[in-house]
């Protein structure tokens, strides 16, 4: 099976980034109301337990773990200072959480014991994420739900779109490695049809901006490199960047950004009978 790329990239397993994208993670707005739409189309009873799919460091297994009053989840990520900095956390523990350094296409764990699974802000860095949706529904009991939660970019409708999404993923691929790319929703929801999942739900969110500076957007100073990017392409490119995604403004060294960031979550259910 293909590695997930946080073992490819020496980022996540740099204490020093782990810790910082820890502190990120905590500030951010976007993540916390997306950490409320994904519990909320879990619909959790409390007694279940739950697969946190590239934990990382936990910083959606915890608001998670506090629906569980009788169950708990399990978080699996391969990059050791990512898990150690929740570990690390043990001053303010996360409650019936239990953490595997495993890559997430190759589980070390037994088949069908999981009533739900979740990937969030993670699909990105899979190689192979069918794989890994595939090995999401060995683990998972017949009825079991994967949820995924991610940035989406949007569908390609021409070449000039095709240009963006290309230059998108090429800049992000710099800093986290060549397997590293976005999806377009629907590509999601045929990842979890590929992946012999039946999706179930199918929703987008957009969180409007209007701001100075990247603060409290998920990936954002990479998004500022797109930006610098685009300021030596063709200024069509530019135009449909800012048609498709959002408009920024330079003043000198500062950047005012408008417009909208999307993310789906997209949910797919074992069959029951399922291999």
């Amino acid at each position: 099976m293909s590695e997930h790329s946080h073992s490819a990239n020496a980022q996540f397993h740099d204490p020093a980034h782990a810790a910082e994208f820890d502190r990120r993670a905590a500030v951010s707005d976007i993540r916390g109301q997306l950490a409320e739409r994904l519990i909320e189309a879990m619909a959790l009873r409390g007694d279940e337990t739950v697969l946190d799919v590239a934990t990382g460091t936990g910083r959606f297994a915890r608001p998670v773990s506090g629906c569980l009053a009788g169950g708990s989840v399990v978080g699996i990520d391969p990059a050791l200072a990512m898990l150690r900095v929740s570990r690390d956390s043990d001053a303010d523990p996360i409650p019936r959480y239990g953490r595997v350094a495993a890559t997430a296409e190759r589980m070390p764990l037994r088949e069908g014991i999981f009533d739900c699974a979740w990937v969030a802000f993670s699909l990105h860095h899979f190689v192979s994420a069918t794989d890994m949706v595939r090995e999401a529904g060995r683990v998972l009991k017949p009825g079991g739900r994967l949820f995924i939660l991610d940035p989406i970019i949007a569908a390609a409708d021409d070449a000039l779109d095709a240009a963006v999404n290309s230059l998108i993923n090429d800049v992000f691929q710099r800093s986290h490695g060549a397997g590293f790319r976005f999806f377009a929703q629907e590509e999601i929801r045929r990842l979890m049809t590929d992946g012999g999942m039946e999706v179930v739900r199918d929703d987008l969110h957009t969180y409007p901006v209007d701001q100075d500076g990247t603060d409290g957007i998920p990936t954002g100073r990479h998004w500022i490199e797109v930006m610098d990017e685009l300021e030596h392409r063709p200024p069509e490119l530019k135009a449909r960047f800012q048609e498709r995604y959002f408009r920024y403004e330079r003043t000198g060294d500062q950047v005012h950004l408008s417009g909208g960031f999307h993310f789906g979550l997209v949910a797919g259910e074992k069959r029951p009978g399922a291999d």
